[in-house]
Order: C-alpha cells, then structure tokens, then sequence
C-alpha cells in the first residue's frame, strides 16, 4: 500500500510541475515577465495549491514536500530547470524570493556597510586554521556541525524561538480541509481568516504549534482531521561575532542557526579563545554564558541557544589551562573554569584506565620562577571524595602501575597446558598437577624446581612426579613458593634422532630415519629407487665401528658390505635384506660408462645442418661436419668457429682447414654437449672500422669494400677509407680475421709492417691511448744510485759467506 501511495505521489507531484512549466512558457510566449525556472518554494506554493488533490490520495502536505525533493532532481534531469535558489541573471542577485538570503554576506568588524543593503556578497575564503591544541577547539576546526546558508534549509526544532519575518505554513487534511502560509508580521502575529489573530512572536515553535492547533479547533472539525505547521523561512538576523575567534565581524544569517552554529561561521575561538565562557549579550546585558565542555559532554545541558537580530558573541581569552597525561581515556589540556580541579579534570579526561598507579601521581606547577614536582596519593584522595585544587598551567602525569605479575608460578614441559598460573600460599606439586595433567611423552621419574633465593641465586630441587601422582602424602610432594618454575622432562629430549645415509645413484638422495629391523631394501625405496647410471658391482655401505688403537678403541668408518646390482638394476635377495645400523653410509656408485646422448648442433654451409647426438665421449668437429656430408661450395671454412655455453665459454677460435687437413690434431676439437658449430658462407668483403677518414664513419660504424687477396691492412684503409685519422695509432691496427683469430703490426726495423687481410677479416684502426694512461705506463728510468747500492750489499753478503764457508773447511 505504500508502494502505491508513493506511486501516486510522484505522479501527481510530476503533473502539477510540469502543468505550471507549461504555463510558464506560455507566459512567456506571450511577453509576461515570469521566472526563468521552479524554485523549491514555488514547488511548495504549488503543493499548498493543489492540496486537495493530494488529499484525495490520503497523503499529508509534510509527505508532498519530502517526495517533491526527490522528484525535483529527476525533472531537472529531465529538461525541466528547477532551482533552489533562482537569480536574477542580470545582477546574479537574490530577486524577491526570501529563501534566497544566505550567509554568505559577511561584513567583516571594521566595515561601514549596513547588511540590511542590497549590497554585493562580500565573500571570504576560510582562513587555514591552526591544529588544535586544548580539548574542545577540534569542534570548531573540524567543522563538527555546519551553518545554515539559507533561511529554507533547516525544519525548525521546537525550541526555536518565533519572530517576525518567519513564514509559516498550516496544513489541515482530512474531515476539514485547509492550506495557507503566513509571515509573521510587525506585530508578531499572523491572520487566518477562520480564526483571527494569533499572536506568536517570541514564543517557542513547539508552543506556538499548539496554540494554532487550539485556535483552528474552535472553527474546523479537528476530532476528525489531522494539522500540520511547518517554519518553511526563518528570518533574517545580524549577528556581531567579537573577541578571540578567527573571523571576528558582522554576519547576516537565518534565524534558525544557534549561537554554535553561527560561532562556527566565524572558524571558531582561536588558541586563546575561551571554551568555558561565551558570552551572548543583547541590549548591552549578557543572556547566555556558552559551555563547548557542557554541549560535548552534557546531553542535559540546553547549551543550543537560537539568537535575535543584532545579538553580540564575545569570545574572552582563556582563564586557566591545565594538561593530563598518562593513564587516562583522554590525554589532552583542558580548561577550566571556577570550582573545577582534579577531580572534575578527570571527569573531562574520561576517567581513569585500569592501569592507573593512583598510589603516586605527579603534579608539575610552576610557582613564580619556581618549577616544582608535587606527589599525590589519589587513591586516598578519592576514598576520603576530596579534590585538589589545580592552578594554571599544571601539567599531571598518571604513571601506569608495573607489568611485573607478583603472584605467580611457572609450568614448563609436556604437561597439558604449559604455562604461568596463579600462586596461593599453601599449594603442592600436586595441586598443579591435579589441574594440569602430565602429557604420555612425559619423563615421570626426575623433574625440577627451579627457585629464586632472597639473595637472587637459584635453586634446583629436584623431585618424582611417579611418587606424588601415587601418592600425595609422598615427600616428593613439596610446598611451592611464589615465582617458583616447575620443569617436567620429555621423553624424547634424552633420545638421539638415529638415522642413515643414502647418497649416489638415487633418485632422493638424502639422510633417512633409521628403525629397528630396515634393511637396504628398504632404504633404497625410501630414496626412491635407483637410477639407470648405477654401477653393477658397486653398492658400498659404510660404518662406524669401534677398533683398538693403541692404548684404547676409536670409533672409525669401515666399509663393511659390497653389493652387486643385476643388469636390471635389482638386488638378490640375500643382499636386499642386508640389515642396516644406525649412522650407516649407504652409496650406489655412478657407472664411469654411463653417459647420457650428447647433443650439438651444426649450421652454415654444410650438406645438412641441424643437431646431431655425438657417439662417444671423444668425438671431434670435424667427425661431425663429415657427418653432416662435408662442406659445400659456398663454405668459407676460415671462418668457422665453435660456440660453447658449457661454463660460458663462448666462441672458441677454430682453425677448420687445419684441422680438416690433420684430423685429431691440435686443432680438431673434442666436441661437448650443447656446443654450436658455424661454417658461414663466402663473402668476400673486408669490413674497415675505427679511426679512419672515410666522412660517414662516425654515423655508419663500419664500411664493407671488396677483398683483395694478397693485400694488407694498410692497404685497405689508404685505398678505401681515406687513410688514417690524425688520433690514430698505426702500430696498433689490427685485422680480426674468420674464426675470431686476431692479427696485429709488428716492426721490421723503424717500419710498421701491417698484417696481411684474409677473405672475410675486418680490420680495426686504433686510437692514441691518453697521455695519463701512456705516463702511467710508461717505464721509470733507473736509479744507478740505487741499483750500485743494491748490488754492492749482496757483494758484500757474499764475499762474507764464501770466508766462513773456508774457515769451516
């Protein structure tokens, strides 16, 4: 059913703002001045027009509004422009409309302007406000509660104090049917036509709901209708904000805004405003003293207080400040005001925590240039409800009471719940050991008790836990004392973990706990069997024995067994069920023969390239390229090369005509798996690189020119490069030929003789090394001082050695 009063509500609402958005721009079709949009108060007229029609659905004119502000976006949303707040376009100021008065006209302290003016909005941006630094000033910085901007944005509580200039709207449904709004007007009254005058200013809105409701009564069957009456505007009022707040001035704002409100349009006190003591004053006389503490923390406190038209809040700085720390809810500083010490402090603080050490708080005050420690035993002070009267600027510690456990016993070892327990004077072994019951894997007949002496030193007592579960009355059965430790063995702490060794040709090689009665069958299995490289013949287990040495016996491995496996890889019977020690070495031995495919791979100019598996251990490149049917036509076998991955060697130099000339020479290598040989094809270019004169160098690197058999590497560079750069160190040009061997000058005489080039080389011009590297290595002429010196002591040795060597003969 409320699914469908809704229903019609939205639709009903849709249909008289759209019907007045029709008229609307008939109106203005024909040259009538209308609004350019629907106002939410317009909407509100337009519900009050048609309030019969809501009335017939059984829905209330409060019901109407509500679902009017959830149509409104949606119409807007769909072409129909609907407004909260219309403006004049021309002066983007507020026409008529009351609803359109905001806060926003701030005349700061020091202005001449009259806020009754139509002058422009004086908008300021809020002021970076401070972190704050006394309990109660985070209300006004974190912005807890807001200002009301307009005079429609808040339903009035009904303490709300009437006066001229609201606007008020009566609903009646029902029996009797009635919709009006009424402004309160400058007798502070307004005039229903049923009812005549009914005077409500300065009376509260709750008041003033039942005297309308009673004056209605005598006019309109109420027995059988329901009244509504709803502030739908508030007036107007100016308010003085003065004294330590952030933006003290002159603010026009709505009535229904209390003093907290209208403080928090002014940013709040500052660090030395007053919390406690907010003056609201009229007519030179102060009518409220604000609490922020009494409105945070008293819910009874009535601290909201709505204001009238030029109504002044005065912000006094602070009295006294006092800090608290330690073992409180709340550690901050606080203010306080007369009558309020140590006690009412606490109560600001939230209490005490149970970790409170009340016995001794600290007090630090400063007295004249005096800073003193005050002790306090506020357990007493709280026993015998005193106080303890604060000043200014004291700062009390609350220090938490030890975490040292004062009563308590220790229990180590395989009992059922290890741990600390409560001590209590009389108590036995057995006590502990009725609540907390030894484990199966617990030693019975030796336990401990380890005790802190007066003296600090310990004691171990050791006792049977055997005898004091049979008996209690058993001597074993000792008295505790306070921060006794009670160690109970297990078990398993005074026995070695016994196993065995299995290395070598198993797929799990690794140490294996050893039981009575395993054997080497069963060893192997749990090492996963053996590999397929196991040795036949070679299984060999190995143990420590004791053997007299000398004076004694020493323990020394001894291989004690040598197994044979079959060609299966299996064990004969009697050796499977070889019966194995604890600490045994077992070691299937790897078959030298054994080797895995080795696989290398051939490209290039040969018949047919691609991976080849080597046939022995032994086999050389050149097995492998005869293989692979030889070279063709378009090989160039000097520069052939081998790439090795095993160990990262790389390219090794490769002389493939020699060694295809003189097999397993020097230079027929013995290939290794993953070995990459390379036979590329004939090209005929020598490549020239380095500092040369050819003008693309820098950008191209390299240039490729036709080989010339016979020629040397100067000759390459003078006829294709332009010759050498001036940087250029001739005697260091080398060629680079195929199969990465390296060729450099050498001087015949005075002359540089150049390395000859071969098909496929590139050759490589050098540069001057820096003359720090050529200081540096260049040689230190000799000291003959020195080396005179140096030779005539060893003459001198010598000479001596050779006389004594005489004499002695």
């Amino acid at each position: 059913m409320k699914l469908i009063s809704s229903l019609c509500l939205t639709i009903a609402l849709t249909s008289i703002i759209l019907n007045a958005k029709a008229q609307d721009t008939i109106n203005r079709g024909s040259g009538m001045q209308t609004p350019s949009s629907l106002s939410s108060t317009n909407v509100q007229a337009l519900i009050q027009a048609n309030s019969s029609q809501l009335q017939m659905l059984g829905i209330s004119p409060t019901d109407a509004q509500n679902m009017a502000n959830q149509v409104l976006p949606q119409l807007q949303n769909g072409g129909v422009s609907v407004n909260s707040n219309p403006s004049n376009p021309a002066t983007n100021q507020t026409p008529s409309d009351p609803n359109s008065v905001t806060l926003n006209h701030t005349i700061p302290a020091n202005s001449n302007e009259n806020p009754a003016n139509n002058n422009p909005e004086v908008k300021k941006e809020s002021p970076v406000l401070p972190h704050p630094i006394i309990f109660g000033q985070e209300f006004f910085r974190d912005k807890t509660i807001s200002t009301f901007n307009h005079s429609a944005d808040m339903q009035a509580p009904d303490d709300y104090v009437l006066g001229v200039g609201d606007k008020l709207t009566i609903n009646i449904w029902g029996y009797s049917s009635f919709s009006n709004a009424y402004n309160i007007d400058e007798t502070g009254s307004i005039l229903p036509t049923q009812t005549g005058k009914i005077y409500l200013s300065g009376m509260s809105f709750g008041d003033a709901k039942k005297i309308i409701k009673g004056r209605f009564a005598t006019t309109l069957d109420m027995t059988n209708s329901q009244i509504e009456v709803s502030l739908i505007y508030s007036r107007v009022i100016n308010v003085n904000i003065v004294g330590e707040v952030f933006e003290p001035g002159s603010y026009t704002l709505p009535a229904t805004n209390t003093a907290f409100n209208a403080l928090m349009a002014a940013s709040g006190p500052t660090n030395i405003g007053s919390l406690r003591k907010i003056y609201v004053k009229r007519g030179g006389q102060t009518v409220k003293m604000l609490d922020v503490y009494a409105f945070l923390l008293d819910p009874d406190s009535k601290q909201d207080f709505y204001l009238q038209d030029n109504d002044y809040i005065f912000v006094p700085p602070l009295n006294k400040v006092v800090t608290i720390n330690g073992e409180v809810l709340r550690q901050n500083s606080f203010e306080l005001i007369e009558n309020e010490n140590l006690i009412t402090l606490i109560k600001y603080a939230g209490g005490l925590t149970p970790k409170a050490f009340l016995n001794n708080i600290i007090i630090q005050r400063y007295e004249g240039v005096e800073n003193k420690l005050i002790s306090l035993n506020l357990d007493s002070l709280l026993k015998a409800k005193g106080d303890f009267i604060l000043k200014n600027g004291d700062q009390i510690t609350i220090n938490s009471i030890p975490d040292l456990i004062i009563n308590q016993i220790k229990i180590n070892g395989p009992v059922t719940s290890p741990g600390a327990y409560s001590f209590k004077n009389g108590q036995r072994i057995s006590d502990i050991l009725d609540k907390n019951p030894l484990r199966n894997d617990a030693l019975y007949n030796k336990a401990y008790i380890i005790r802190t002496n007066d003296d600090l030193t310990k004691q171990y007592i050791p006792f049977s836990p055997a005898s004091i579960i049979q008996s209690k009355s058993s001597s074993d059965n000792l008295l505790l004392k306070n921060e006794d430790v009670i160690n109970f063995f297990n078990k398993l702490s005074f026995k070695d973990d016994l196993s065995i060794n299995v290395n070598g040709a198993v797929r799990n090689p690794g140490d294996y706990l050893f039981g009575n009665s395993m054997t080497l069958k069963d060893a192997l299995y749990f090492a996963g069997g053996l590999k397929p490289e196991a040795a036949n013949n070679r299984i060999e287990i190995s143990r420590i024995m004791e053997v007299q040495q000398g004076s004694g016996l020493n323990a020394i491995p001894v291989i004690v067994k040598s197994i044979s496996i079959n060609k299966d890889l299996s064990l004969d019977e009697s050796s499977a069920g070889f019966q194995l020690q604890p600490s045994d070495q077992v070691i299937v031995r790897i078959s030298s023969d054994f080797e895995k495919q080795s696989m290398i791979n051939v490209s290039g100019e040969v018949s047919f390239p691609g991976n080849y598996v080597l046939l022995n251990k032994l086999e050389t490149w050149t097995s492998v390229i005869n293989r692979a049917g030889g070279l063709n036509q378009a090989a160039y076998s000097e520069d052939a090369y081998i790439f090795r991955k095993d160990e990262g060697k790389g390219i090794i130099l490769s002389h493939l005509e020699k060694a295809l000339k003189k097999p397993n020479s020097k230079y027929d290598y013995i290939l290794k798996q993953g070995d990459e040989i390379v036979v590329p094809k004939q090209t005929n270019i020598v490549t020239i690189t380095g500092l040369v004169r050819f003008p693309y160098i820098d950008s191209l690197k390299q240039i490729n020119v036709p080989y010339s058999k016979g020629k040397r590497a100067k000759f390459y560079i003078k006829h294709y490069a332009l010759g050498f750069e001036k940087k250029a160190k001739r005697s260091r040009t080398y060629v680079l030929n195929p199969g990465q061997n390296v060729n450099g000058c050498h001087k015949l005489f005075l002359f540089n003789v150049f390395p000859k080039v071969r098909n496929g080389s590139t050759v490589v011009a050098t540069m001057i090394p820096p003359r720090e590297l050529r200081v540096k290595n260049k040689k230190e002429p000799l000291n003959w001082n020195q080396a005179i010196s140096t030779f005539t002591v060893s003459l001198t040795g010598i000479a001596t050695l050779y006389i004594l060597l005489t004499k002695i003969q």
